[in-house]
């Protein structure tokens, strides 16, 4: 019995440890974020929906909104795409403060 319970505590203490991994790999980056803030802004702006800039993209809607969401990383290449579709340069993309233009307009 004191057995069976010292396998039971271990096995939770692995399933803990566990489950702070994963947590901490899903942890997302700031400039990732901000990045993917700023497709959603620019994406609206230019009047594409989700859809519609992923078909351009030939990506999922559902990847779009990763990337928006800041889960998923902007890639160069589709970094690329999208300043080509926007008809922008990819630094504007990168280094677009939409936080600060919208506090202006407000």
């Amino acid at each position: 019995m004191l057995l069976r319970f010292a396998v039971d505590s271990y096995f939770l203490l692995l399933h803990d440890v566990h489950m702070q991994t994963v947590k901490a790999s899903k942890a997302k980056n700031p400039e990732q974020e901000r990045v993917g803030r700023t497709l959603h802004v620019l994406r609206e702006r230019f009047g594409y929906t989700q859809d519609s800039l992923a078909k351009e993209l030939g990506i999922s809607r559902a990847y779009v909104s990763l990337i928006e969401s800041g889960a998923k990383p902007l890639q160069d290449r589709l970094l690329y795409k999208v300043a080509a579709i926007l008809e922008i340069t990819p630094l504007a993309i990168k280094r677009f403060d939409h936080e600060a233009e919208l506090a202006f307009a407000a």
